[in-house]
């Protein structure tokens, strides 16, 4: 339709309706693109939140095992200290050091008289966790992490997760 016009324009020599035929065709192919981007803009914040929302789940449930393995590590410890106490009348530990880092032991949890029957069990239990990436795993299998607007907390994710495999690496 709109070519037919532009053609008998162009027969009659309209150049004035032509142009205006030209701006419209123009404008609205501008418009077209906006509309498209401005809906694209719209799903990647979308996609974002939901990301985010997911990796939010993901820490709460690492600090959660988190917590559930510091209490195991300090009935463990507890445990120990006990031991050494009973078998050779030693104090507890002040404190452990691994490579480049000291570990305060003296937080062991009291070992009552229903634990002392479970004291092998409680020295000998050691939790570890593989962690909770399903979030940031599909995220970057996606390949949406550019979705992230606010860089610093796509290194913050990058960094944590880095860290947390280093530490069940050890």
């Amino acid at each position: 339709m709109i070519l037919r016009r532009v053609i008998a324009h162009f027969r009659k020599q309209e150049w004035t309706a032509i142009a205006i035929d030209f701006v419209i065709v123009v404008a609205g192919v501008f418009l077209g693109f906006q509309v498209t981007d401005w809906a694209a803009a719209r799903a990647n914040r979308a996609a974002e939140a939901r990301y985010l929302e997911e990796i939010a789940e993901d820490l709460r449930a690492d600090i959660e095992t988190f917590d559930n393995i510091l209490i195991g590590a300090k009935a463990r410890i507890g445990s120990v200290d006990f031991l050494l106490r009973e078998a050779r009348g030693e104090s507890p530990l002040g404190g452990l050091v691994f490579s480049t880092d000291t570990f305060d032991a003296s937080g062991g949890a009291p070992v009552g008289e229903s634990d002392r029957r479970r004291l092998l069990g409680r020295v000998n239990l050691v939790r570890t966790s593989h962690g909770n990436r399903t979030g940031f795993e599909a995220l970057i299998a996606s390949g949406d992490l550019k979705l992230i607007r606010e860089r610093s907390i796509s290194r913050d994710i990058q960094r944590y997760c880095a860290t947390f495999e280093d530490l069940t690496a050890t």
